[in-house]
């Protein structure tokens, strides 16, 4: 049922959220969490506009290093949100 929604494996989304910090360096990591995966798409929050820059800044790079981590094709892109980017609830 939910690869028909288009949600990934939960574990792959675990995978990308643990290792969080090692793909995108710590001074990033502060300012931006990872919240959902769904047909391909990592929807990644951020706390302020400068870190969506940031990151939309760095997306080729982090797409490879998320094809490392959870294999070719399974992250195709990112959407980038502002908002609070805690810790994952």
């Amino acid at each position: 049922m939910a690869h028909e929604l288009g949600l990934a494996d939960p574990g792959t989304l675990a995978v990308v959220t643990g290792g969080w910090d090692d793909l995108v360096g710590g001074a990033l990591a502060t300012h931006a969490r990872p919240r959902s995966l769904r047909a391909g798409v990592l929807v990644v929050e951020v706390d302020g506009a400068q870190w969506a820059t940031e990151l939309r800044y760095l997306e080729a790079a982090l797409l490879e290093r998320l094809a490392s981590v959870v294999g070719e094709g399974v992250v195709t892109g990112l959407r980038v949100v502002v908002g609070h980017a805690g810790p994952p609830a």
